[in-house]
């Protein structure tokens, strides 16, 4: 066999081997820390069709903000972050028929209201006490100390 093909049959086993191993680190981040860390939820973003899919994820709480990352998703950040002071609950529901299926039974469906739009996140029981906890527990605004990108965007330093 020709030296110059079996390099380049090594560097191209190399390359799919190494993307593989980071799908398998992804997922299992997601799938193992991440659920550790925060509550089950499935959650959605609501448009005037209201047609969009459930996506199923955990939120993670912080002191400024709520991150959710998607189960399904390979990105190592969070899929979507919500201030914490900008959020507000709207109104809760119980799933109808069809969204039984994909959320299954003893979820409870609550609207979020931001900035940026309004999603409705699916939570069982606990994970609903403890996501409304948390938004109660917030203090004022202006006594929220941030640190790094946020504190540098709102012109704060850190010391």
């Amino acid at each position: 066999m020709n030296t110059g093909l079996m390099i380049l049959l090594i560097f191209v086993f190399t390359v799919i081997a190494v993307i593989l191993l980071w799908v398998v680190a992804a997922l299992s981040y997601r799938a193992l820390f991440l659920r550790r860390r925060g509550s089950t939820v499935v959650m959605r973003r609501i448009t005037a069709a209201d047609d969009r899919p459930w996506r199923h994820g955990v939120v993670v709480y912080g002191d400024t903000e709520m991150r959710f990352f998607r189960l399904a998703s390979l990105r190592m950040r969070a899929d979507r972050a919500l201030g914490r002071h900008e959020i507000e609950i709207g109104a809760r529901r119980e799933p109808e028929a069809d969204e039984i299926e994909v959320l299954g039974t003893g979820m409870h469906i609550a609207r979020l209201d931001v900035r940026e739009g309004s999603y409705e996140l699916a939570l069982g029981p606990d994970a609903m006490t403890a996501c409304q906890a948390w938004l109660e527990s917030r203090p004022p605004e202006h006594m929220v100390r941030t640190r790094g990108r946020e504190a540098r965007r709102r012109g704060w330093t850190e010391r």
